[in-house]
């Protein structure tokens, strides 16, 4: 909820938490990684997008926001690869 308010600090803490009580969850790992975007923390988001593909290397979004990571690096055509 309090990524979609955009309270995206107050989304970190919540989902700091919830990778700690059980980081088996793609899903959780992904917004994770739209939240450190939102942040403007690009590396903590493909840390957060990598986590997610390593369980699960079809998750959408993470293929995404791999995909955006490379292209805020400069890199355009690798996010066209990812994508």
């Amino acid at each position: 909820m309090a990524f979609r308010l955009g309270s995206f600090s107050d989304a970190e803490r919540y989902l700091e938490r919830a990778v700690a009580i059980n980081p088996s969850r793609p899903e959780v790992h992904a917004l994770r990684g739209l939240n450190f975007l939102r942040l403007e923390l690009v590396p903590n988001a493909r840390a957060a997008f990598g986590e997610a593909l390593a369980l699960d290397p079809s998750a959408p979004t993470a293929r995404s926001g791999q995909a955006w990571c490379a292209y805020l690096d400069g890199d355009p055509t690798r996010a066209r690869v990812l994508l």
